[in-house]
């Protein structure tokens, strides 16, 4: 799953393949991880609790740099807080 994710940013900024390529070796490699014998091994499930806890934040910054980097220039006309008006007058009366 983790190559698929790089496959796909890549393909993603195709526009950028240095950015992408830098982005790709950040994130986490789960075959690399060491995985508990069971539930008992509070070391190993410790350890997997922290490898899954930066992965986390790794996908975060990952999904907040793909929004800047590759979507900021699309900006939104409206705030959800403010109702939308229509400006489309039909017959001389607004809508």
């Amino acid at each position: 799953m983790a190559s698929t994710l790089k496959n796909r940013l890549r393909r993603l900024a195709q526009h950028d393949p240095d950015w992408a390529e830098a982005w790709a070796q950040r994130l986490p490699n789960p075959s690399t991880w060491v995985l508990p014998q069971s539930m008992g091994d509070q070391a190993g499930v410790a350890a997997l609790r922290e490898a899954l806890c930066v992965a986390s934040a790794q996908m975060a910054g990952l999904s907040d740099a793909i929004a800047q980097r590759l979507f900021a220039h699309v900006s939104m006309s409206f705030s959800p807080e403010v109702p939308l008006r229509r400006s489309f007058s039909f017959g001389g009366t607004e809508q």
